[in-house]
This record gives C-alpha cells, structure tokens and sequence, in this order.
C-alpha cells in the first residue's frame, strides 16, 4: 500500500542518513588522529636524539635569544626607544633570569646608542658568553654540564608532551560544536591543534632555558658534586 511505500522508503532515507553521518564522523576522526600522531611523531624523534644521548648545546643557544627578548620584554616598555629605558629595571630582570648578579651589563650610555634590535643582540651575546663561562666552571668542578642540558630538555618534553596531550583530548571533545557555527570542525581543530602545538614548542624552549640557567652546583659533605636543575 502506499502508505508502507512511504514508510519504507522513510526509513531507508533515515538509514542512509545515518550511514551518512557515522561515515562523517568516522571520517573525522581518521583526520584529527592524523594530526596527532604528526604532532607526536616529531616530538618522538626529537625526544629520541636526547635519549641516544646527542649533544643539545647547540640546541640550547638556539632558545636563548627567544627567552632573552621575553625577558626584555617584561621588564620595559619596547615601544619605546632604548634610551628610554629604566637601565636599573632591565638589569635586575637580566640578573634575575640571565646573567650573574653584580653584572650590570645594561648602562645609560649603551641605551643612548642602541635601537631594539642591537639590544636585543647584545644582550643575547652577553648572555651566551657568561653562560659559555658557567659551563667552563662546571666543567672544571668536574661536572658534565652538557648532560645536565639533556636531563633539563628530556624532561620538560616529557612533562610537557603529556599535559599537551590531555589539552588536545579536551579540544577535540569540544570541537563539533563548531558545526552550530557553521564552521568545519576538521579545519577548526587542524588550526588550534596547529597554534597549541606551537605554544608547546615555545614553552619547552623557554622553560628549558630557565631550568637550566637556574641550575647551581652542589657539593655533599663527601665532596661529590653534582648540577642540580631547579624543579
């Protein structure tokens, strides 16, 4: 009869329609493991070189300048020009994070012939030879520092690699609401997992710095002395 007609032929439609929106789902899901596991594997082979116990020294100064302008950044005003800056601000903050106390690297006179960009690259020169030296103290208290740069790194990765890991289930968890917004939640995801994968990169390198410029060395009553980063 017609009316069965109607209902079979309703019923296939919302079959179909189903079928339709698992495929989609399924679909979606394939992609937003595909940029997971790119994510993974890059910080899987980048974790790798330090387990196989690489060199990263060169690795480190390559973070320093990043960390050096954020450091300068938070302690002046750099719309303004450097010969506007507070000297005795910028050097507490530099000997805070950077450079040895007493230092006093920054006078009026270099502000006065600075722009922001010089700044920026001598200070980072500045910050690279005392960290070169503390090394070479190390080195000669017997310590290898250069396996205290590794432990440092490997260990902000891992921290770091896990707590990216749950922010990403979250964000996924929440990405097909976009849909309502008639938004793409594939293309949404690609471009927040995208920026959240860079901001992990940043903080590994940043705090990576830290840690290690933070490290001091410490000496047991059995005169075995040890590098010990900061926690």
């Amino acid at each position: 009869c017609l009316q069965s007609r109607l209902l079979s032929h309703g019923i296939e439609n919302a079959q179909k329609n189903i079928e339709g929106r698992n495929f989609g789902i399924r679909k979606n899901v394939l992609q937003y493991d595909d940029v997971m596991n790119t994510q993974r594997k890059v910080m899987y082979e980048e974790r790798l070189k330090v387990l196989k116990g690489e060199n990263v020294h060169e690795q480190i100064l390559k973070y320093i300048p990043d960390y050096v302008e954020e450091t300068v950044r938070a302690a002046v005003n750099v719309e303004d020009m450097p010969e506007l800056w507070n000297e005795t601000e910028l050097n507490a903050a530099l000997e805070t994070k950077l450079l040895p106390e007493g230092t006093n690297y920054v006078t009026r006179e270099r502000l006065e012939k600075w722009d922001y960009e010089l700044a920026i690259k001598k200070i980072t020169n500045k910050t690279v030879k005392e960290y070169e030296k503390k090394i070479e103290d190390i080195k000669a208290a017997g310590i290898d520092f250069y396996d205290v740069e590794r432990r440092v790194l490997l260990m902000n990765v891992d921290r770091n690699w896990i707590d990216h890991i749950d922010a990403m289930d979250q964000l996924r968890d929440g990405i097909g609401y976009r849909a309502y917004a008639q938004k793409d939640p594939v293309v949404e995801y690609k471009i927040e997992s995208g920026h959240m994968f860079d901001e992990l990169i940043h903080f590994i390198r940043e705090d990576t710095v830290r840690r290690i410029y933070q490290a001091r060395v410490e000496r047991t009553p059995e005169r075995v002395q040890q590098a010990k980063p900061v926690e």
